[in-house]
């Protein structure tokens, strides 16, 4: 993705991940900088749920953590192929060791009674 400015907040935050197979493999929790403070450049988007907990307060974020865990999972700036309403990567999702988190939460959820 070679873009002179961007957006995050409005182009990559809570975004969809998108994998080469059109699969949904996680959600933009945090973005990865890197430079000085003249010249900032993303290298890498943060996903799953440790980085989701990384966004809420902290005694919610270690209960979330202890629930969901806490992995991380970074996808280097250069898997990013297009951004849309979604981020479409370049690799699949197996290949990014992404999903797997996101999938267990969904089947955990998914038993709450009302969740169907």
């Amino acid at each position: 993705m070679k873009e002179k400015h961007l957006d995050l907040v409005r182009m990559v935050f809570d975004h969809q991940l998108i994998d080469a197979n059109s699969v949904e493999c996680g959600k933009v929790e945090d973005v990865e900088l890197a430079g000085d403070a003249g010249e900032l450049r993303v290298v890498g988007v943060l996903t799953g749920p440790g980085a989701a907990a990384g966004r809420l307060p902290h005694w919610l974020a270690k209960a979330a953590r202890k629930i969901f865990g806490g992995r991380v999972t970074r996808v280097p700036w250069e898997e990013v192929y297009v951004i849309t309403s979604q981020i479409k990567l370049k690799s699949r999702a197996s290949e990014l060791a992404l999903a797997g988190s996101d999938r267990r939460a969904a089947e955990w959820l998914r038993k709450l009674p009302g969740a169907e």
